[in-house]
């Protein structure tokens, strides 16, 4: 496969076919924050597409939440710069070229930033709404990993085997909502981690999340991982 190189060009946003499966998201703070930071600065960012297929179009392989803002504040007419690839990503590179672009770039130096004014970094974004970013994807990252380690030890508890743990009988079930041990509201369930978690009745019963995906998804073994640990 030829290596990859990126040549600048010029694009219509109209002209863009997104990805779908982009692991990127935008909260409404973080939509607000590169909403003003545009108006503020202008267009300060380049957007990473792949060739230009038969009908005209480009695939988008990066800069998914600006081209939507700049769709918003610009119209669909509007031409950005970009970098074009010399040829097609694989589903993998896509992924590479997505999560790089985070995980590959510098971290804030909060000793510099101790000199700076308190309101003007919150302004800029390093206020509540940022902490509770940083807290989820922590969250989310340490989930991955556990996964990764249960993944690497020989399980001697699968989903759908029943376990006494203490005081507490452990039934594992599938995702769809199941009531076990008598009626009770859900509103009433205490939620852990990815699971809603029953104490009453000395039944603890464990549900992964509709979010956990399908049960060989990376969050769900993680969560049934994570469970396995806590309560023995």
């Amino acid at each position: 496969m030829d290596n990859l190189t990126w040549t600048p060009i010029t694009v219509r946003l109209s002209a863009l076919d997104f990805w779908e499966r982009n692991p990127k998201r935008l909260t409404k703070a973080q939509a607000k924050r590169l909403a003003d930071s545009t108006d503020r600065l202008g267009r300060a960012g380049v957007l990473l597409v792949g060739p230009q297929d038969a009908r005209g179009r480009y695939p988008l392989y990066d800069g998914h939440q600006r081209a939507n803002i700049w769709r918003t504040l610009y119209g669909a007419d509007a031409e950005v710069h970009a970098l074009q690839s010399n040829r097609e990503l694989s589903e993998d590179e896509r992924l590479s070229v997505s999560l790089l672009t985070v995980t590959a770039v510098g971290s804030l130096d909060f000793d510099a930033l101790a000199g700076w004014d308190t309101d003007v970094l919150r302004d800029l974004g390093l206020g509540v709404d940022y902490k509770h970013e940083l807290d989820d994807a922590a969250a989310n990252i340490a989930a991955m990993l556990e996964a990764l380690r249960a993944d690497e030890e020989d399980a001697d508890d699968r989903l759908g085997d029943t376990k006494n743990i203490r005081d507490h009988e452990r039934i594992s079930v599938e995702p769809e909502v199941q009531d076990v041990g008598g009626s009770r509201s859900r509103d009433t369930m205490m939620r852990h981690f990815v699971f809603d978690v029953s104490y009453d009745e000395g039944i603890l019963v464990e549900r992964a999340l509709a979010q956990a995906g399908e049960p060989n998804s990376w969050l769900y073994r993680a969560a049934a991982a994570y469970l396995r640990g806590a309560f023995s």
